[in-house]
């Protein structure tokens, strides 16, 4: 039974199939038994003939004999030899697989980890990202379905296609043959053995069929899984999500086994009873000699990927975003002489906008101080103001599109909003929260004008604010589960040359609906907005008027919103802000420039 283990081993299967493969195989040694038997003790003697006196009884059951097998076994194979062909070839095929398949799970068993980390590091990321153990697995199950419809072909039509009857008219010339027109006798012969022995043919017929449904059945979910999900093809996700299953049982059991403390021994506390205090202390002592001291330094535990992803994240917001280069002072001073240059944070200086639902309407007449005035006008008219990130994207409206003049602070509304995030101040988990976000990204189309075609995995990769060049699978598989986690901004599709593009894939696609099919930008973002790739994710759109027309009927959204700029009040909070550090007296003078132009 090692032997077996060995050669099948169970970690390289699934529970289910791993079970199926050992009961095959001795399911094949029972019909090997029963047939070798049947084969060995079956002769002429079993056969009988009805013989009239006066013939030679042995010669006559020994020429129908021959006949018999003549015809109903025509090419001479004996039974037990399909048996063995059938059993063994398919038991070999599963053999070869788990010796091949042995060395990649080995690699991303934990087990695996405790050696030398540096040395089997490339091994390790190598096996993960590999699909090595999927394209085995289905080898040998498209192998062992061939070989048993073969198996089965050859029993039903070509080898024993007419099985053995019991009863067998015989028909002996003098010459030992049957010509259609000699003279002869005709005897009436009958196979004990041949009702028992087509019952077990029909037996083994049976048991290929039925191993060929579940071979069957496993082999479409398989395949139907990855289809709907690429990652499941990757060693670590195909161990994982289907092999599993048995290694982590197993794997659980050994451990317990090794965890499991044990009991004390009677002679040694027997003996340690009988000494004196004196004695146990020196023994105590010298015992301590011998104990290897451990690191009093606790060991730094590795955080999971998908936490220290999202910390990461968090961190490259807090530190990219804390002075954006639109808050420089635009007038520099030379160093060592007056004032320092003002440059401003953007917790300190962010304000407000009016944003108001849907397209505003404008009314661009007058001199230009009646011009300034329209924005403010603008937002009045509007029953609902949203107040803040969590007003424009909720639960209810997670495609949303945000309109706004060049320089209006599109791209700044947005960078806040990623800002907050990482502060945890909005779309984090809370017991009151409606929806929050485990992970964001931060989409410039203009970045991307020259960029190949990409998969939705690298699109996410090279966004602003991603803290590495590769992202881990365990994240990819999360962001993949968990769509409704994920928030994508896409900021400035005006700047994106090919956004005349977007609508394309609705009327002529061109490309599938797969996260790891590679395509343009214009493609992956229609799909994504139009929920065909991460379905239930939130997709925050930002452009000027001017690229409407080439979304707004390509696209269909949740909630547009569009900025007019400041209010006055807004206006006087901005210049409170920008003046803090600044007297009274030049605070007031600012806002009388303003407020005379």
């Amino acid at each position: 039974m090692d032997n077996l283990k060995e050669l099948l081993r169970p970690k390289t299967f699934n529970r289910v199939s791993h079970a199926a493969v050992v009961i095959w195989i001795l399911i094949g040694v029972i019909f090997l038994g029963i047939f070798a038997d049947a084969e060995n003790s079956e002769s002429r003697y079993d056969f009988r003939c009805d013989v009239t006196k006066g013939r030679n009884i042995d010669l006559v059951r020994g020429r129908c004999f021959e006949l018999y097998e003549k015809q109903y076994n025509k090419h001479d194979v004996p039974i037990y030899t399909f048996v063995i062909m059938n059993f063994f070839l398919i038991g070999t095929v599963c053999v070869i697989y788990s010796q091949i398949a042995s060395p990649t799970v080995d690699q991303l068993s934990p087990s695996a980890r405790n050696g030398d980390v540096e040395r089997q590091l490339g091994d390790q990321r190598n096996a993960l990202s590999s699909k090595k153990l999927f394209i085995a697995y289905c080898c040998q199950l498209f192998a062992r379905i061939v070989l048993k419809v073969l198996f089965m072909v050859l029993q039903s039509q070509f080898l024993y296609p007419l099985g053995f009857p019991p009863n067998f008219p015989c028909y002996l010339t003098s010459g030992g043959s049957q010509p259609r027109n000699s003279t002869g006798v005709w005897y009436e012969c009958h196979n004990q053995r041949a009702t028992k022995k087509n019952s077990w043919m029909r037996a083994v017929l049976v048991v290929n069929g039925i191993f060929l449904f579940g071979i069957l059945s496993e082999t479409v979910y398989i395949l139907l899984r990855a289809w709907k999900e690429d990652s499941f093809m990757k060693n670590s996700k195909f161990l994982e999500a289907h092999l599993n299953p048995f290694h982590t049982n197993s794997q659980n059991a050994t451990t317990s086994t090794m965890l499991r403390p044990e009991p004390p021994q009677q002679e040694e506390r027997t003996e340690q009873e009988t000494n004196t205090p004196q004695e146990q202390h020196q023994e105590e002592e010298k015992n301590e000699t011998n104990i290897p001291h451990l690191p009093s330094k606790p060991q730094k535990l590795q955080k999971p990927p998908l936490q220290e992803f999202i910390e990461n994240t968090k961190r490259v917001i807090k530190d990219e975003t804390n002075r954006p280069p639109q808050l420089r002072s635009p007038f520099p001073s030379t160093p060592g002489e007056g004032h320092p240059a003002k440059h401003l944070t953007l917790d300190q200086i962010y304000t407000k906008l009016a944003v108001v639902p849907d397209i505003a309407n404008y009314d661009f007449t007058g001199d230009r101080h009646e011009k300034l005035k329209v924005y403010a006008r603008s937002s009045e008219t509007k029953n609902t103001t949203p107040r803040g990130p969590e007003d424009i994207l909720n639960h209810e409206n997670k495609n949303v599109l945000i309109v706004g003049r060049p320089g209006i602070g599109k791209t700044l509304c947005c960078t806040k909003l990623l800002r907050d995030w990482a502060f945890n101040k909005v779309f984090h988990d809370s017991p009151d929260a409606k929806i929050h976000f485990d992970a964001t990204f931060f989409i410039k189309f203009r970045a991307f004008n020259a960029a190949p075609d990409l998969s939705l995995r690298e699109l996410l990769t090279l966004s602003e604010y991603s803290p590495s060049n590769h992202m881990d699978d365990e994240v990819w598989n999360y962001i993949l589960d968990n769509p409704q986690r994920v928030l994508i901004i896409f900021d400035g599709i005006d700047e994106f040359k090919h956004n005349s593009k977007i609508g394309e894939e609705n009327f002529e696609p061109k490309f599938r609906n797969r996260v790891d099919e590679k395509m343009p930008l214009y493609a992956l973002y229609e799909k994504l907005a139009t929920g065909k790739l991460l379905n239930g994710a939130a997709v925050l759109t930002t452009t000027r008027p001017t690229a409407l027309p080439c979304i707004i009927d390509h696209v269909r959204f949740d909630k547009i919103y569009e900025i007019l700029g400041f209010s006055s009040r807004q206006v006087k909070e901005y210049v409170n802000k920008f003046s803090a550090e600044e007297d009274e007296d030049a605070r007031e003078s600012l806002w009388r420039h303003i407020g005379g132009n």
